[in-house]
């Protein structure tokens, strides 16, 4: 193990072990099969372990498929607030051991049961375990279920989860939502440009003719789901010369879930401006800011919109010869014209119904009221013996599979569940009337709304402060069980994409794959053409978002029908990657516990932007070398090896999104590509750690002690530890032991270094927030224990709980109790570290759980 010194302060604690871990064909729109079908037995379709086969017509009322319970054992229980309708489909993640979802089961393994009836259930993948052939470690059970006769609206509701051998069972699709996604040009997105030129995008148009770029997300008994990416195309008789239209206007993701027997489809949509790609067709060319006079989407008659969240963006419903009308971005007062920048993208969650039931039920979808949370068990963490005999959940540590790091979540039962439900409330109503509204108000909402945008937070990108920045976020939604929880969690999404203009995404809706794009492949000079960090650099030619025509641009301007909030818009700087920690949170959160696929999209858009930004190889036919990129690592690495390396805060949150897309991925190709991009990060970091303190991390800050100094900073040092665990655990563990250890002893010997001079300050009882740990230039020696007298912060701010993390995972790797002491020296006021760490409540869960959770099973 590679440590700066041996330590033997153990504390007199027990440590726990841990355990080693005859029907029609259904709409065309659900016919595509996904590349998780392979891991299916023959005759089932798609990416669920459900077949795909519908069945007649749905009669009236929807009726609730159950059987009566065999004798399968209770594994898991989902909590769920009982919502309006008395029947509806529930939907819930849970972690599972390994083994229990895996390639090739022709049966569904696990049910849902209330009152000694198993429901008929479906079950989709959330993420995987490292290994494949342990499959799925986060699933999504999804049931149509029934409110029981004694259970009142707003009352919880308890269902088990029981292990079962279940056959698969048809889709029954709604006629009217057959018809509705069968009919070419029924669910349309329009507008017109400066020139009136008009562009018109079938949102449905890839999936009827089942191209191949379209998957399915979903695909089973109770939901089919699809993702596809339209592009909103010039409409014929398109103006010329002066008044030619764009190539192209809007990219469109498009996810479209259909429910068995319901009268309602939700869409889901992604907008951007961030087109890029290297067909001979112009509809993947780069485009200028894109201004439009309204975004409309079409109906059919009889179909009803909603939408998630309340926004003045929307328009009025209206009449158009045989349908209707209703504007997702409604037009401008005095003649101006809306403006989408390059890179540009905001989404919009809607329910397309028909009919006053439907739309009920569709606008309680849309409220999260189906959405059930996986529960703990009643036993207190401490006196849990086997694990296996537990209830099935984030808490339980045969399946603490939450988030990337797999963190054993703490039980809150210090506090009322009542307690965290309202501060989730609180924090939800306080933006909800402003986001209704559009009105402006407070931080973090300080803008009114600015054309089809929210923003969230100020307009620097870096958004200085401590808010926010959490490296285990979402603890208090699972906790609470509520759906408000996740309506944070989604205006939070929305509020953060509004204002994060970095999107790329090829003409089939996938984000450019690095690996897709390098000239001279397996030679020495290797290259990816250009400078890429978040976003391409502004010289870039390669993606082109630099070199397009501006004549559009200039014609807005020109005829002053630009917006009043253009150059407002326009100072919003996206969510860089030293704190991107504020733009994942919700996404992490969404996914987990909702396996959300917005979220999901935006994590892969992340992993795949980081990925652009640090890879192995050169940066143009002319042998220059990126300084933030992973090459630049290595070599500096290779040459001065050992003494702490350039790995900080960016590099921590953009592997945090990278791993959670790693582990989400459906594509097998896919994640062995990143799994070899991982190690080769994972080496490089390994390398560069300190051989003499176990620090991972000098970097060269200029405004710190005016850049004579290579700096550690504590909280990137906590940041860092937490992204190796999460390398470990979500990519390595199981697959590449070897690797996996290096990484554990990563982890470890940056524990140490946290608890050990000259980092900690035995009379604060704190770490330096703030440290020279070798000179400016790399290749004289570090100063190991001899730090300069001009190498700490002047009027240092100490740090006590960054660490935290790091420490729990080093504890439970090695079972020294230096960690549990310099947590008790830290908290002080008593000599119980537990107790003291419960009284933070909510207040910087996001750094204790890990550490809290640890001290509860002792």
């Amino acid at each position: 193990m590679k440590q700066a010194a041996s330590h033997t302060h153990t504390l007199s604690l027990q440590i726990p072990k841990e355990p080693n871990l005859g029907s029609r064909r259904p709409s065309r729109l659900f016919g595509l099969r996904s590349p998780l079908s392979l891991f299916l037995a023959p005759a089932c379709l798609g990416v669920t372990l459900l077949a795909a086969t519908a069945g007649p017509a749905a009669a009236s009322p929807v009726p609730v498929p159950a059987v009566m319970a065999q004798s399968g054992r209770v594994v898991a229980k989902i909590s769920v607030i009982a919502p309006a309708p008395a029947s509806f489909i529930l939907e819930a993640t849970l972690p599972v051991p390994p083994g229990t979802i895996v390639e090739g089961q022709t049966t569904v393994p696990l049910a849902l049961r209330i009152d000694d009836h198993e429901v008929t259930t479906q079950i989709e993948v959330v993420s995987w375990y490292p290994d494949p052939e342990d499959g799925a470690d986060v699933i999504e059970l999804i049931g149509r279920v029934r409110r029981p006769a004694s259970v009142s609206e707003g009352d919880e509701i308890e269902f088990e989860v029981v292990e079962s051998q279940q056959s698969v069972q048809p889709f029954v699709a709604s006629p009217h939502v057959e018809q509705l996604l069968n009919t070419p040009g029924a669910i349309r997105l329009t507008a017109n440009d400066l020139h009136g030129n008009g562009y018109t995008a079938d949102l449905l148009a890839k999936v009827r003719r089942e191209d191949p770029s379209v998957t399915n997300p979903r695909f089973g008994t109770y939901i089919q789901e699809s993702r596809s990416h339209e592009v909103m195309v010039p409409d014929p008789g398109a103006g010329t010369g002066a008044s030619a239209p764009y190539p192209h206007l809007l990219g469109v993701h498009v996810f479209a879930r259909s429910y068995a027997h319901l009268d309602f489809l939700a869409l889901d949509l992604t907008l951007h401006n961030g087109i890029f790609g290297k067909s001979n067709s112009p509809l993947d060319d780069a485009i200028c800011d894109a201004y439009f006079d309204s975004l409309d989407l079409h109906l059919p008659a009889g179909w009803t919109l909603a939408w998630a969240i309340e926004s003045p963006a929307y328009g009025e419903r209206r009449n158009e010869p045989g349908g209707t009308v209703q504007s997702l971005v409604r037009p401008l007062r005095y003649g101006q014209f809306h403006n989408v920048p390059q890179q540009a993208q905001f989404n919009r969650r809607l329910i397309i119904a028909r009919g006053a039931q439907a739309l009920a039920q569709g606008r309680s979808l849309l409220r999260r009221e189906t959405r059930g949370f996986c529960v703990p068990s009643a036993t207190p963490p401490h006196q849990i013996t086997d694990p296996e005999n537990e209830l099935w959940s984030w808490w339980n540590p045969l399946t603490a599979r939450f988030l990337t790091s797999n963190t054993r979540l703490p039980v809150l039962t210090h506090m009322s569940r009542e307690s965290v439900t309202a501060e989730l409330e609180s924090d939800y109503f306080q933006v909800w009337d402003q986001v209704r509204t559009g009105r402006e108000g407070g931080y973090p909402m300080t803008f009114p709304s600015l054309g089809w945008a929210h923003p969230w937070g100020v307009q620097y990108g870096g958004m200085t402060g401590g808010d926010e920045i959490e490296m285990i976020p979402a603890i208090r939604e699972a906790w609470a069980r509520q759906p408000v929880g996740l309506r944070f969690l989604d205006q939070l999404s929305k509020a953060y994409i509004d204002r994060q203009p970095d999107a790329i995404f090829q003409l089939d809706g996938t984000p450019p794959d690095v690996e897709e794009h390098v000239f001279l492949e397996g030679t020495p000079n290797a290259y990816v053409d250009g400078y890429f960090y978040l976003k391409p650099a502004y010289s870039d030619t390669y993606f082109g978002f630099n070199h397009v025509e501006w004549s559009m641009a200039e014609t807005a301007y020109m005829t002053a029908r630009i917006p009043f909030y253009e150059k407002d818009l326009k100072d919003f700087r996206p969510i860089d990657f030293a704190h991107h920690t504020r733009y994942l949170n919700p996404q992490l959160g969404l996914t987990w516990l909702g396996n959300d696929s917005l979220a999901k999209l935006q994590l892969e858009l992340s992993s795949a932007l980081f990925r652009f930004s640090f890879h192995k190889y050169k940066n143009s036919f002319y042998n220059s070398i990126q300084g933030t990129g992973l090459l630049r690592r290595k070599l500096d690495v290779g040459e001065n090896p050992g003494k702490g390396a350039s790995f900080g805060r960016p590099e921590a949150w953009a592997l945090i999104a990278s791993v959670a897309h790693y582990v989400t991925s459906k594509d097998r190709g896919e994640r062995a590509r990143m799994r070899t991009w991982f190690e080769d990060v994972s080496r490089t970091a390994y390398l560069g750690q300190s051989t003499c303190t176990g620090n991972p991390t000098a970097v060269a800050i200029g405004k710190a002690f005016k850049g004579a100094y290579h700096t550690r900073q504590s909280f990137e040092v906590g940041f860092m530890l937490n992204a190796a665990q999460s390398i470990k655990t979500s990519v390595l563990d199981g697959v590449r032991p070897g690797m996996a250890s290096m990484m554990q002893d990563y982890v470890t010997a940056g524990a140490y270094s946290t608890v050990s001079t000259p980092f900690w300050n035995l009379q604060a009882n704190a770490q330096y927030r703030v440290i020279a740990v070798r000179p400016r230039f790399l290749h004289l020696p570090e100063f190991c224990a001899d730090i300069p007298e001009n190498g700490y912060e002047e009027s240092p701010y100490f740090d006590k709980t960054t660490a935290m993390p790091a420490w729990a995972y080093a504890f439970q790797a090695t079972g020294d109790g230096i960690f549990l002491q310099r947590a008790q020296e830290a908290l002080g006021e008593s000599s119980n570290p537990l107790f003291e760490l419960e009284k933070y409540g909510t207040h910087l869960l996001y750094e204790i759980a890990p550490l809290l959770s640890t001290l509860q099973a002792l």
